[in-house]
């Protein structure tokens, strides 16, 4: 890439990555159904097939359908347990278009763009907070709601590293946020 170094083995890699990353191509071509917008004409009618409910390929060994040839051709390898695209680097075969970053599966590489969308898929239930991964919404409702944890009365020890609230203790000291430290009556333990 002229723009920032990055280097490709395929040009449609370098292709992607300059419109993507640099922005250098628009979205010019749209869906007539949803109105998303694509590079190219193909890549809508690619997108289509997303709003039918037509699944035209079947596998002749178990029955489950797919919208797509190239799904089905994909799926019928694991009955034949045939792994005709060998990765040379550690079985890392999907790569993400954006950085080049490999991944031992599709589901790793889904998550890892994430990073690069921004997208936040995980809304808290209690505050409305977003996330972009479920362990992270998770460790969040624990650490600020103490939700799936043992509840500390005023008389029990420690459990969990957290002291509890006393009149001289002041949150702010405590980088508590502010909606939590006045209806929380836990704030956490600082060690000096």
């Amino acid at each position: 890439c002229v723009t920032c170094g990055k280097a490709f083995k395929k040009l449609w890699s370098l292709h992607e990555h300059n419109k993507i990353v640099h922005g250098y191509a628009e979205k010019k071509f749209s869906c007539e159904i949803c109105e998303k917008k694509f590079y190219t004409m193909a890549h809508v009618r690619k997108h289509m097939v997303a709003h039918t409910k037509d699944m035209p390929f079947t596998c002749e060994t178990c029955g489950k359908s797919f919208k797509r040839s190239m799904s089905l051709k994909v799926h019928s390898l694991q009955h034949s347990g045939e792994k005709p695209f060998k990765c040379e680097v550690r079985e890392k075969p999907y790569i993400c278009e954006i950085c080049g970053k490999s991944f031992t599966s599709r589901p790793n590489m889904k998550r890892h763009r994430r990073t690069h969308t921004g997208e936040k898929p995980y809304p808290c239930d209690v505050c409305g907070l977003r996330f972009r991964f479920s362990n992270m919404l998770k460790a969040h409702k624990e650490r600020c709601f103490q939700l799936s944890k043992p509840t500390i009365s005023e008389n029990s020890p420690s459990l969990l590293g957290m002291a509890p609230l006393s009149a001289d203790m002041d949150p702010a000291a405590n980088k508590m946020p502010s909606h939590l430290s006045e209806s929380s009556a836990l704030l956490p333990l600082v060690t000096l």
